[in-house]
């Protein structure tokens, strides 16, 4: 069984500089989104299966990779995943 570290780094390719799909911009959503960035709170991206919130979480990650010190301030995990 794989270590909760080993989950994280690959649940986090950036974190190792490894590509990840963005998929196409839904510049409506980001707008929105990106707004709260600033502020601190925090946003929960809620909707239907393949609807697209990890398309438009990876979409404001590679945005943010260019403001943070170290990659690895920008942490995704999944609740959804059975490993």
């Amino acid at each position: 069984m794989p270590s909760a570290l080993d989950l994280l780094v690959a649940l986090n390719p950036w974190w190792n500089n490894k590509p990840f799909e963005t998929g196409i911009r839904r510049e409506n959503y980001f707008a929105k989104i990106q707004k709260y960035l600033k502020t601190g709170e925090i946003v929960v991206l809620t909707g239907v299966r393949r609807s697209g919130k990890t398309t438009l979480l990876f979409q404001i990650i590679d945005d943010l990779i260019r403001w943070v010190d170290t990659l690895r301030q920008l942490r995704r995990t999944g609740g959804d995943s059975p490993r």
